[in-house]
């Protein structure tokens, strides 16, 4: 049993090509898109959903109990009483935004909070927030808290020690 998540912003797949976001090397499992857009998991499943343009995120779920589950932003998409292969054992590696072998399937946009889990992850579990970087106007303030504490200090009036000979 295991879970990819990922959030990506864009894509612009060229229409009449395969795009490929998550691939496994020894043609296990890959999350892309046919030439119509539509999302495949694996070349055994193809979800009937689009990898739609814009900022969104994906789930997909593989559990020997109930199958393989596809979510976008939160909603099912697609399900699936069969399981996609995946072989993480003998050396198998992934890709993020390009297809292993060497077919050129290049994802068109960009990818970000990867997560892979060694179980079946629930949506709110999956994109949960690991730890947020600060808004550029929380960087602002505190620097601007730093200049002001600053200035105080230069304007402080200083004790004069005893005068050196």
């Amino acid at each position: 049993d295991f879970s990819v998540y990922f959030a990506y912003k864009g894509h612009n797949a060229q229409p009449g090509t395969y795009t490929e976001v998550v691939s496994q090397d020894g043609g296990s499992f890959y999350i892309g898109s046919d030439p119509g857009g539509n999302i495949r998991i694996s070349d055994a499943f193809g979800s009937g959903a689009s990898l739609l343009t814009g900022d969104h995120a994906v789930l997909m779920t593989n559990d020997t109990s109930s199958g393989t589950k596809l979510y976008i932003d939160g909603s099912l998409v697609f399900s699936s009483g069969g399981l996609v292969a995946s072989s993480p054992n003998g050396g198998s590696v992934a890709r993020f935004g390009r297809q292993y072998g060497g077919w050129g399937e290049y994802f068109q946009g960009g990818i970000d909070a990867v997560r892979v889990f060694d179980g079946v992850a629930t949506w709110q579990q999956a994109s949960a927030s690991v730890g947020t970087v600060p808004e550029p106007a929380s960087w602002a303030l505190m620097l601007g808290g730093f200049g002001l504490a600053g200035a105080a200090l230069r304007r402080a009036p200083r004790k004069l020690g005893p005068a050196r000979a």
